[in-house]
């Protein structure tokens, strides 16, 4: 009997995380979500100006090049 109380404390611990982590399910979709916005928009940024970089690099070598 003594192993078979441990096996359903175990199942009730492990069920009761479960249930602990679905509950709030939507909370965390909606921090994952808007964690990956911020990263998004903050990729937008870089690759506008990686862009300009590149753009003003470009026309550096074509004027270096042409003068």
């Amino acid at each position: 009997m003594n192993e078979a109380d441990k096996l359903n404390k175990e199942v009730g611990s492990l069920a009761s995380s479960i249930r602990a982590r679905l509950v709030n399910p939507a909370e965390t979709l909606e921090n994952r979500v808007s964690e990956v916005e911020q990263k998004v928009l903050l990729l937008n940024r870089i690759c506008i100006l990686l862009s300009a970089f590149t753009t003003l690099s470009l026309g550096g070598i074509v004027y270096i090049l042409t003068r």
